[in-house]
C-alpha cells in the first residue's frame, strides 16, 4: 500500500497539504509495507541487541511477517525464499 504522498516532491505535498506534522492518515500508515519493515528490523535489534546480521534479520522477517498482507511482491518473494532456507546474503 501506497503512503498518500509518496513520491511527491515536497512542494507538491506543501501545495496539497501545507506543513505536515502528523500523519495523514494513522490507520493507512499502520498498514503500510514500509512501516511493517520497519517494525521487523525493530524487532531483530531488540532481540539481538547488537549490529544484527542479515541472518539475524531473516529469523526475525521468518516470525513476523504476515505474507496474507497486501505487500510489494517483492517482499513476499523474500519471504517464500527464506522459508526454503535461501541465504539472505
Amino acid at each position: 500500500m501506497r503512503s498518500i504522498v509518496e513520491n511527491w516532491s515536497y512542494e507538491k505535498i506543501e501545495r496539497t497539504y501545507g506543513k505536515i506534522e502528523m500523519p495523514l492518515n494513522l490507520k493507512k500508515i499502520e498498514s503500510e509495507d514500509d512501516t511493517k519493515l520497519t517494525l521487523i528490523l525493530c524487532e531483530a535489534y531488540l532481540k539481538y541487541k547488537k549490529n544484527i546480521t542479515p541472518e539475524d534479520l531473516s529469523q526475525i522477517w521468518l516470525e513476523k511477517f504476515d505474507p496474507d498482507l497486501n505487500f510489494f511482491w517483492c517482499m513476499r518473494n523474500t519471504y517464500e525464499l527464506l522459508k526454503q532456507g535461501i541465504s539472505p546474503r
